[in-house]
């Protein structure tokens, strides 16, 4: 007669699925810690995982490699700033979403956007701005 109790996870299994809940709570605490001078070795290192470890993980969970989702996470960030935020500067902005250049800041905002944070600031305040259906 044939056991019916499941099968118990293997040890590699428990070890990945154990990596993976270590990576979704680092990347759901990630929003408030954005301003850190985070790479790929500090956010593995965060987790306890190897930087391949890491990167694997990361793509599976967001189709992203860490970086990319780093980046995409400070735009957000940047994009909820640029629409709330008036007296903010965009160096502050910057500043605050992690960015340690100006230039890279928004030379990436453009490339992912489609424009320039401060033409995107302009066009989010205007009052028949689709940006601002809500």
């Amino acid at each position: 007669m044939k056991d019916s109790t499941p099968a118990s996870p293997s040890h590699e299994e428990s070890i990945r699925t154990f990596s993976s809940h270590c990576v979704k709570t680092f990347f759901d605490q990630l929003p408030t810690q954005l301003d850190q001078p985070w790479t790929l070795d500090t956010m593995a290192r965060q987790c306890g995982l190897a930087r391949n470890q890491f990167a694997i993980i990361c793509r599976k969970l967001t189709n992203q490699s860490p970086i990319e989702y780093l980046n995409t996470c400070r735009i957000t960030n940047a994009i909820h700033l640029l629409e709330t935020e008036k007296e903010m500067n965009l160096s502050q902005i910057a500043k605050v979403c992690g960015f340690r250049s100006n230039q890279y800041f928004s030379t990436l905002f453009k490339k992912m956007k489609g424009f320039s944070p401060s033409d995107y600031r302009r066009v989010s305040f205007l009052p028949r701005h689709p940006l601002n259906q809500k």
